[in-house]
């Protein structure tokens, strides 16, 4: 375990969490690995893309590869225990599989890459399914898939999408063949070298046939969720984007009056915060910060509305959101006379919303005082 100056803390707690995961990570893999795992923790996403691992590579993917072949993780810590947790198991688990079908050394993994060569969704799905198991992300993402009817093979898929087609599969595995069976396809993939073969080998049929029982199980899922679920109806609707799309509405906060909608995106670590006013549909964009970044791990936690709404609580509003806009607006008579008009001032909404933010706020502090 390697950390930081200040990170012992992360360290210790990363050390606990490999140390409890171990012995589920290779029950589930049938495999203990021969090399010991450096792991590599960060203190935050902006620490990580600091690193000078790699730094002679020109993409993520291939310092990534470079990684495995190593049996090296980095990873940073994103403010969640829970998250951690599951980022730490899903690396330790790619580490172990890619031990086991590659081997433990450069050499090795040169050598049994030019004669084994697995789908993203095989590892990436394997490792995602031993880190969660079924997951609400998983679910949802399966029923929408089928209901919309955009579900694809699993060797079509790539990214967020591969890893959660992958998921889908290793989890209608362990819960229709049992969960022992995932051992047994791992095992046989390394020594016949096809991840197909060695499916319908341990599960005793076609490939295309477990393909199909695959899609039934979850579309019978589907049915049962639709038949008890009532879809929304709405007349405002903020966007759409796609499962692998870079920009990503992040986190999302109503105001007390419910009259105003804040969101957060992040696009490729180009970060904002906007704020919509719900009755008039009118967008505001009140923070934006970062830049894009092409190759590097992008921190999705950020911006944070809470931490925002924090600092302003400690320091006070930006000069900015002090600041109207004034517009002259005619009253009557003659346009050319300036006393025929009077100003009106505009303030940006988010300083309004937060004003009300904090009067809700003042006020239960004032009625817990009077109590």
């Amino acid at each position: 375990m390697y950390y930081y100056e200040g990170g012992q803390q992360t360290a210790t707690l990363a050390i606990q969490m490999a140390e409890s995961e171990f012995d589920r990570i290779t029950d589930v893999l049938g495999y203990s690995p021969f090399n010991r795992t450096k792991i590599f923790v960060y203190n935050a996403t902006s620490d990580l893309n600091q690193s000078n691992v790699g730094l002679s590579l020109s993409s993520e993917k291939e310092i990534r590869e470079e990684n495995l072949a190593k049996s090296r993780i980095e990873i940073a810590y994103s403010g969640s225990a829970a998250t951690f947790r599951k980022e730490l198991t899903r690396e330790i688990s790619r580490v172990f599989i890619h031990d086991m079908l590659y081997g433990g050394s450069i050499k090795e993994s040169l050598q049994n890459s030019l004669l084994l060569s697995v789908p993203e969704w095989f590892i990436s799905g394997i490792s995602q399914y031993i880190a969660e198991g079924w997951s609400t992300e998983l679910d949802s993402y399966m029923s929408d898939a089928i209901i919309n009817k955009f579900i694809k093979r699993p060797n079509q898929t790539a990214g967020r999408e591969a890893g959660l087609i992958g998921q889908s599969v290793w989890n209608y595995i362990a819960e229709r063949y049992g969960r022992e069976n995932i051992s047994n396809i791992l095992n046989l993939t390394r020594i016949i070298r096809n991840e197909q073969t060695s499916i319908s080998s341990t599960l005793g049929m076609p490939f295309s046939r477990f393909l199909k029982e695959w899609r039934e199980f979850y579309t019978s899922n589907a049915e049962a969720t639709i038949a008890n679920y009532t879809l929304p109806q709405y007349d405002f609707k903020i966007g759409q984007q796609a499962l692998n799309a870079p920009n990503r509405l992040n986190q999302f906060k109503i105001s007390p009056d419910g009259n105003f909608l804040a969101l957060t995106r992040n696009d490729l670590g180009r970060s904002s915060v906007e704020v919509i006013n719900l009755k008039t549909k009118r967008t505001e964009t009140i923070l934006s910060s970062g830049f894009k970044t092409l190759n590097q791990s992008i921190d999705h936690t950020l911006p944070s509305i809470k931490l925002i709404i924090d600092s302003f609580c400690a320091i006070g509003l930006p000069l900015e959101l002090k600041t109207a806009r004034v517009i002259p607006l005619h009253k009557k008579s003659s346009k050319t006379d300036i006393n025929n008009y009077r100003p009106i001032s505009n303030l940006s909404v988010f300083s309004k919303v937060y004003e009300k933010c904090l009067l809700s706020r003042l006020n239960h502090e004032l009625k817990d005082v009077e109590g």
